[in-house]
């Protein structure tokens, strides 16, 4: 039986593959990584067979899988075999790691072919050629795809995905009570915040003094400043010229310049130009903005609650 250790190599050989860090030339039993460079593994002895250990690290883990076994996933586009399955050398040379010579089996196939290879001679002898049985064995076997392999990858990418939804969350967190806390000044207090919105408002001030002209053509009282009522019986023009000449104090006070106007006389890239300038960026809670507080208890109103 595989171990999760064992399990985890797995999964971990075919992340390596499906995202491109790995790739493989499977008849010659070769693995690269993206800087095309042999990832040949480290050799130890099992018994009388010489075989080779990738070791490889995960999100700073680091496992080991044996290269054989690494090479059939890759082969296998990344399908992770089950786990008590084992990767059997068809002709008994554990060096020989081309694809044609790899087949997956369980333990006891795999030993039984073993003593079997031990016994024959000519053709059953680890230099022999394939038979054409063991070629239509090797078909039979690189067909299998095990579903519980599949589970497994899927739920590893899932966790994945999780982790890195958190993380990208945590990370708005802050940004979000950041930008609250210099508008309250209680960096303290915030806890959460959302959908705050930036916006961009005129300086008139700097328009008047730069632009002239532009600031006479497009200078105007809002429909909200003016009075809604006022609105529905005078024209846009006739309100704001009344305003002007009665009272030119209140007109320079309540009047504004949308940033839609001015694009529009002066185009979005000379508008852009003036950020900074006659142009600001400003932040303002939309209708959905929502303020948690790390303590609420420290502001209830006692005269408010309910006597026990």
């Amino acid at each position: 039986m595989g171990t999760k250790n064992e399990s985890f190599a797995d999964f971990v050989c075919s992340q390596k593959f499906i995202s491109g860090e790995w790739y493989l030339i499977p008849y010659e039993g070769k693995i690269f990584n993206k800087k095309h460079k042999e990832v040949t593994g480290c050799p130890y002895q099992d018994g009388d067979n010489k075989r080779y250990v990738i070791g490889t690290k995960w999100h700073g883990i680091t496992t080991h899988i044996i290269k054989s076994r690494a090479i059939w996933i890759g082969a296998h586009g990344g399908v992770v075999p089950s786990p008590e399955m084992q990767i059997d050398h068809i002709d008994g040379n554990t060096s020989n790691d081309c694809i044609d010579n790899l087949r997956l089996t369980t333990q006891s196939q795999n030993m039984g072919n073993l003593a079997t290879l031990h016994k024959r001679l000519g053709e059953g002898n680890p230099n022999a050629k394939l038979t054409e049985d063991d070629v239509r064995e090797i078909r039979f076997y690189n067909d299998i795809q095990n579903v519980a392999g599949k589970e497994f990858i899927e739920a590893y990418r899932k966790q994945n995905e999780i982790d890195e939804l958190k993380k990208r969350l945590s990370e708005l967190e802050g940004e979000l009570q950041e930008l609250l806390a210099k508008l309250v000044g209680k960096q303290d207090e915030v806890f959460a915040v959302t959908d705050l919105k930036p916006y961009r408002v005129v300086d008139a001030d700097y328009v008047k003094a730069n632009l002239p002209a532009v600031y006479s053509k497009l200078i105007k009282c809002s429909n909200t400043s003016i009075g809604k009522i006022m609105s529905e019986h005078y024209t846009q023009d006739e309100l704001n010229q009344y305003l002007a000449n009665i009272n030119p104090d209140m007109f320079q006070k309540l009047s504004s310049i949308s940033v839609t106007d001015l694009e529009k006389e002066l185009g979005k890239q000379r508008v852009k130009m003036l950020e900074g300038k006659g142009v600001h960026i400003q932040t303002k809670m939309s209708s959905s903005t929502k303020v948690v507080l790390k303590e609420p208890d420290k502001y209830k109103n006692p005269l408010l609650e309910n006597d026990e």
